[in-house]
């Protein structure tokens, strides 16, 4: 009796706050092959990347309707007005969806990720100093130094003069882990150097089998996050690991918030009493503020530390992949990026380069604003409806009536999904190649009579607005430097028959995937060879 009840009750539950949002009536949409998974197992189990959402972009245009699983109707958009007005003009008034939060929640903690409104005001202010550009450039050395150990990939390569096929997939991940260890908490991860740690093992495996879920996770994954139950409980409901992801998204969790307060413990009085702006002293000074307004308690700081481990090393690492594949692919562009650091050279032999001449080689910048705009490892943003609201088009949509509609009205509650990926590659914003790689559109662009989006140049793979990437300047100088660096030394080609795919899970980065080896998850073989005349 008592759980046929409780089955019952859920049942009702999910059933009410799927009428309540059922509001898009108007909007042409694909259809939904079943109530129990709308069009989510397509969606997540596609071959390659964003595939599916391109079809129906292509049939509905830049704004249309799909479901979710359980009857859950979403709003899909890459318009470019409606993006700025929901990011930027609106604010807070378009939170995070609750599937956003609930997986923020379980991955990361109660960190910047997952906050909203006033509190995430009072912790990305308490966070700034430590992100703005002057302070970064105190980071290039550290960059610098991390580069140097990943080119020990020459002490491989010595006794191979065609080169060896190497899995750039493992390498620079590493190589960014050291980097957002060493930078950000003066602490040695060591990855360069093979060295194991429970925290590193259990990032590594933290999204293992993210992708391509079965039917009954996603089943599984929307009964939990669709309950119409008070926020504790559904906040409790969240907290119990079930499933083999949840246990592994709680390992690492645990285990970076371990490693968090111990470098709290041993550090926190010398960081404290210095005056510096590096993030390790900003959210320990944030920690024990007077001020209620500018405080993070201690569960908030450790889940930043778990926020800028994960978040802050991987999304950098694939979009490094990505960038080297597509210049591998064009041998001619990796030769104009060496002239270009040779000419630096030539002005400046010290040994390491400064912000102002990374900042002053325009195809090699233009080389990094395509990579993150072709290849956004951040796929798609998840919102709702504040209130009640009408989200304007910059391209007009044909709704179920035959008509044109320039504006979409939603109800409060309203969930909708952003769409960076297509944003990142619509021909009305980046021209009629926007499928392909030209990072020379970088080089003769008028933004004059762009609408205003990214936070670098107007691409939103950092998002935009009041919840735009705090950290989108280090990763950007991290890109740079390990760009140069790597660039200097080592030639790049891609070896015979490689088929790569964009791994398409929500849960996980977008990284480049093998068509018939994605069971081996994010993987990336290239050719490398040392360069005949390396750059010193």
């Amino acid at each position: 009796m008592f759980p046929a009840f409780v089955v019952a009750f859920l049942a009702i539950a999910i059933l009410v706050r799927r009428a309540r949002y059922k509001s898009l009536g108007f909007l042409r949409g694909p259809p939904s092959p079943s109530f129990l998974l709308g069009n989510n197992y397509e969606i997540e189990n596609q071959e390659d990347g964003t595939l599916v959402e391109d079809k129906w972009f292509k049939e509905y245009g830049t704004a249309f309707r799909y479901t979710r699983s359980l009857g859950l109707e979403m709003l899909m958009v890459a318009d470019a007005k409606a993006l700025q007005y929901i990011l930027h003009t609106s604010g807070y008034r378009f939170p995070k969806s609750r599937d956003s939060r609930e997986l923020a929640l379980r991955v990361l903690g109660k960190g910047i990720v997952w906050a909203e409104g006033q509190v995430h005001q009072r912790q990305r202010k308490a966070m700034n100093p430590a992100f703005s550009a002057s302070q970064l450039k105190q980071f290039l050395n550290l960059f610098q130094v991390s580069v140097d150990k990943a080119n020990k990939w020459g002490q491989m390569l010595q006794d191979k003069k065609g080169g060896d096929t190497l899995d750039v997939a493992q390498w620079l991940p590493r190589a960014t882990l050291d980097v957002i260890g060493e930078s950000a908490f003066d602490f040695k991860f060591d990855a360069l150097d093979n060295k194991s740690s429970e925290l590193s093992d259990a990032m590594r495996h933290a999204v293992d089998d993210s992708h391509d879920p079965s039917q009954l996770l996603i089943l599984f994954r929307t009964w939990r996050r669709r309950l119409a139950l008070p926020d504790f409980v559904t906040e409790f409901i969240d907290s119990l690991p079930i499933t083999k992801e949840d246990f592994r998204f709680e390992h690492f969790l645990k285990t970076s918030k371990k490693v968090g307060k111990e470098l709290l413990e041993s550090k926190g009085e010398d960081a404290a009493a210095r005056d510096e702006k590096d993030i390790l002293s900003v959210l320990v000074r944030s920690n024990r503020a007077e001020d209620i307004k500018k405080r993070m308690n201690e569960d908030e700081v450790l889940s930043q530390i778990a926020t800028l481990i994960l978040a802050g090393h991987e999304t950098t690492a694939y979009t490094m992949c990505w960038i080297l594949y597509e210049l591998a692919m064009r041998p001619e562009q990796q030769e104009k990026i060496v002239e270009e650091l040779a000419e630096i050279r030539l002005r400046n032999p010290t040994d390491y380069l400064t912000a102002q001449e990374y900042d002053s080689m325009p195809f090699f910048n233009a080389v990094v604003k395509e990579g993150l705009r072709l290849h956004p490892v951040v796929a798609r943003l998840n919102r709702v409806a504040g209130q009640d609201d009408v989200i304007p088009l910059a391209e007009s949509v044909k709704s179920t009536s035959g008509d044109y509609m320039s504006h979409i009205p939603v109800k409060k509650g309203q969930n909708i999904t952003i769409d960076i990926f297509r944003y990142n590659r619509l021909t009305s914003v980046w021209g009629e190649d926007a499928s392909e790689w030209n990072p020379g559109r970088f080089l003769n662009r008028d933004l004059k009579d762009q609408l205003s989006l990214g936070v670098y140049s107007n691409v939103v793979t950092f998002s935009g607005g009041v919840r735009a990437c705090i950290g989108w300047r280090f990763a950007v100088m991290e890109m740079q430097a390990l760009l140069a660096g790597i660039l200097q030394t080592f030639e790049f080609a891609v070896p015979p028959g490689l088929d790569l795919v964009t791994c398409p899970t929500m849960n996980a980065t977008a990284g480049p995937m093998l068509r018939d080896q994605k069971d081996k998850g994010i993987h990336l073989p290239l050719v490398v060879r040392a360069r005949a005349k390396p750059i010193v």
